[in-house]
């Protein structure tokens, strides 16, 4: 027993990212079953919170950005809580804009963590994946911000629009893959130039990406002798 727990305290230790894009890949696949109830949102806000913990504590072993991620997340999902219960359309604001910041930078650390020298594992190869899932989830809650900022900013084209952050995901990643169904259009030049960058982004995204793993594979097989 005592050799199963070190097997897989060290199995944790060195693959924390596949925690992270099975967290992410159920988050996306099973955020529309939950958006119907007050009780299903607050489920969702805690999977976005674990989301952004374990982000940033797969990416660092540094306790200080851990603190900050936690100090981040935790008041922006209790906000979000406290708007739940009590509708008050202030405490949305302010959580969203917590929750904003708090993936921002929770991006930041994953992209730090794949584009730093050294090994091409498995490990960095799901964390680049969590990195461009992220980036959709983000822009998800850009868009949402300025939709509540300008109304009007997007419109349907096909069908009505539900008008929540949830619904900004699926244009997110129409968005950031360039498929474009079209059946959401932004029409604000604030969404627009927020759509175009989202768009240039998940290009140049698997380019670089791909460009910049390929060199650390390089490295690391000339390093080695291979």
């Amino acid at each position: 027993m005592k050799r199963l727990r070190v097997l897989h305290k060290g199995h944790i230790a060195h693959t924390p990212y596949h925690y992270l894009l099975l967290l992410l890949i159920a988050f996306l696949l099973g955020y529309p079953f939950f958006v119907g109830s007050a009780i299903g949102r607050e489920t969702l806000g805690g999977f976005i919170l674990a989301v952004l913990v374990l982000g940033v504590f797969s990416a660092t072993r540094t306790k200080l950005l851990r603190v900050i991620a936690v100090a981040i997340a935790a008041p922006a999902y209790l906000l979000l809580i406290l708007y739940f219960t009590s509708g008050d359309e202030r405490l949305f604001y302010i959580a969203g804009i917590g929750m904003l910041v708090a993936l921002a930078f929770t991006l930041g650390n994953v992209l730090a963590y794949v584009l730093h020298r050294g090994p091409v594992t498995e490990d960095r190869i799901a964390a680049a994946i969590c990195g461009y899932l992220l980036i959709g989830i983000l822009w998800a809650a850009f868009y949402a911000f300025v939709d509540v900022m300008t109304p009007g900013a997007f419109i349907a084209v096909v069908g009505e629009r539900a008008g929540h952050y949830y619904e900004f995901i699926y244009f997110s990643f129409t968005t950031l893959t360039t498929t474009g169904y079209g059946d959401i259009a932004p029409v604000s030049f604030h969404a627009r130039a927020l759509a175009n960058a989202e768009q240039l982004i998940g290009i140049f995204y698997i380019a670089l990406l791909i460009a910049r793993l390929t060199g650390l594979y390089q490295s690391t097989r000339g390093v080695s002798g291979e």
